[in-house]
Formats: C-alpha cells, structure tokens, sequence
C-alpha cells in the first residue's frame, strides 16, 4: 500500500483515497470505510431512523435551529458587511450593484401594483 491507496475496513478493498471522505483526524486524512460502505451503512439506516421517529428527529433540528439563530445572524452580517465592502471599493462594481439593486426595486414596485390592481 503505498501513500494514494487505502484498505477499506469495512470490505476489505484497497482503494484509492479519492474513495473515502475526508477525515482531518483519519489516518491519511480520510476515513476508515470506503465512500460506497459509508454510503450503504448509514443512508438506508438513517432514513429508516428519520421515518420511525420523525417527531423526534423534527424537535432535534428545530433546537438546533433555535440554539444557532444568533450565530447564523452574525455570520451573514459579517459576510454582508464585507460583500458590500468589496462592493464599495471597486467603483466599477458598486456602479453595477446600485443598478441592478434599482432593477430589482423596479420590479418589485411593478409586481406589488398588478397584485394591488387584481385584488
């Protein structure tokens, strides 16, 4: 076995590393069982799970969700915030911006008068 191949402990196989998911902690940075074992181990099994307790599986993401709210806020503020000022530094580019974001209020203006006329 030399660095680009590993031994699947699942099936046994020697396969190339391109083969198994990334693992930072994994010996060679992947992880111990093939993509297609991963795959056939844990898909049908986490779908059959998902099915039988659907509530509780609904609960868990809705927590998580909940637990996160103000850490998603605060990476997509950050991220806006330096968007816009990428946007802002490049006279070209914030030209283009304050277009299309022209275009947009347009069209929304446009679409909310044929909803107003349709009422």
């Amino acid at each position: 076995m030399n660095e680009s191949t590993k031994t699947c402990t699942k099936c046994g196989e020697t396969k190339h590393v391109s083969d198994f998911y990334a693992k930072e902690r994994g010996k060679y940075g992947v992880m111990s069982w093939c993509k297609r074992c991963h795959l056939a181990m844990t898909t049908p099994n986490a779908r059959a799970w998902q099915q039988a307790h659907r509530d509780r599986a609904y609960a868990t993401h809705k927590r998580y969700r909940e637990r996160t709210l103000d850490n998603r806020r605060a990476q997509n503020r950050r991220a806006y915030e330096q968007r816009m000022a990428r946007i802002k530094a490049n006279p070209e580019l914030h030209a283009r911006y304050l277009e299309h974001k022209r275009e947009s209020q347009r069209a929304w203006r446009a679409a909310r008068r044929h909803q107003a006329v349709d009422a």
